[in-house]
């Protein structure tokens, strides 16, 4: 991404948070006034208009002016709102995987292991500046799982991946060991929201897991409040979020605020919200509708009949289809064979040749999803 496209999509962002639909001058003057009026920041629609491109001017902004844009935007800071900017690019979506990546995995376990923020700060900085590939990035997000794991004492670490941009994406938000994930990063979640003050898919994905954490801490008080502000986001930003090709985020609100409504015996808003999500699942591509159904899944045993044989008939349609998103066809499979023990939706071989055909794609989920199999296979044994 080009340095000067970025102030011209801080513009854009903030034209499209006051619902200003058109970049014209008439949208300046508009967007200067409700900067002063809400920001109590003084910034020309001259201005504003030379950051958007529409002045052909090469003056260089001044920084406190970049800063001030980007708090009103909902960022800590303008480095802050470029780091994120930076961050969607940095995977490249091919199967490759970069040969020194190896070794620079052992010591990113070593240092999840052992808090060791400095590296950490560091790795973020080279995938930034590099990038990764996916197989990479699954790869390097295994070793400081598995790091995580044996770290007595992470929360410094991860109050650190919670501020970082290339950690919410790289790690965070693709992550679908739902359990492990509430009950071990459940604090770190509750930092990034706090982190997170605009609405965007970093807010709906941190404040959704933080939900499930303070659920099942019995954190009744917190969970009820949490609640009531997700309750509030509009389908519309979810479409835009689908749109986008965003669905983990989304799909997750969804799974966490149609258990909240089953909890509170509110049927009618749960309906809602599971037939939105049924009708979205349906119309989007298959691996991200699989998604969507690998979180609903997740809710468990407190979904109604009606819906988990809803859910399974979906997934026999989607399934067939499925080109990456293998961990969650294999997470919505397993929950649905749990839910529905007489019914078949998956064999133990299947999940064994994904195993075998994609080790990178299931170097994090693994030994959540060989339990799972444990459970809806009898106890057999695991692969081999």
């Amino acid at each position: 991404m080009q340095s000067d496209e970025i102030p011209e999509l801080l513009i854009k962002y903030l034209l499209k948070k006051y619902q200003l639909l058109t970049v014209d001058y008439h949208s300046m003057d508009a967007l200067s006034e409700l900067l002063k009026t809400n920001h109590h920041v003084a910034i020309s629609s001259n201005t504003l208009a030379r950051l958007c491109r529409l002045r052909k001017d090469a003056t260089t902004p001044y920084p406190h002016t970049l800063d001030s844009l980007a708090i009103a935007a909902g960022y800590i800071n303008y480095p802050f709102f470029v780091s994120c900017m930076n961050a969607r690019n940095i995977i490249h979506w091919s199967n490759t995987e970069e040969s020194e990546m190896s070794f620079i995995s052992q010591y990113t376990l070593k240092a999840a292991r052992e808090g060791d923020v400095k590296f950490m700060e560091s790795l973020s900085k080279h995938i930034e500046d590099k990038g990764c590939e996916l197989n990479t990035s699954e790869m390097l997000s295994g070793a400081i799982l598995n790091g995580l794991r044996t770290n007595d004492a992470p929360k410094k670490l991860l109050e650190f991946m919670a501020t970082s941009p290339i950690m919410v994406d790289m790690f965070f938000e693709c992550f679908v060991d739902e359990s492990y994930f509430n009950a071990y990063f459940g604090e770190g979640m509750v930092q990034l929201a706090k982190h997170t003050k605009e609405l965007n898919r970093t807010y709906l994905f941190a404040n959704s897991i933080a939900m499930m954490y303070e659920k099942n801490r019995g954190l009744t008080q917190e969970y009820h409040k949490r609640a009531k502000r997700m309750a509030t986001i509009d389908l519309n930003y979810v479409d835009e979020l689908f749109a986008a090709n965003c669905p983990y985020p989304p799909a997750r609100w969804l799974g966490v605020m149609i258990d909240y409504w089953l909890l509170q015996n509110e049927i009618q808003k749960a309906s809602l919200l599971f037939d939105y999500a049924i009708q979205k699942a349906q119309s989007i591509p298959s691996d991200e509708a699989i998604i969507i159904i690998s979180q609903l899944t997740e809710i468990g045993e407190s979904l109604p009949t009606v819906y988990i044989h809803q859910l399974r008939k979906l997934y026999l349609q989607k399934s067939k289809n499925v080109l990456y998103e293998m961990v969650s066809l294999v997470n919505a499979a397993l929950n649905l064979s749990l839910l529905l023990p007489t019914k078949v939706v998956i064999t133990k071989g299947r999940i064994c040749e994904l195993f075998s055909n994609y080790p990178a794609l299931f170097r994090i989920s693994k030994q959540v999803l060989e339990t799972k199999m444990n459970r809806a296979f009898n106890h057999s044994s695991t692969c081999h």
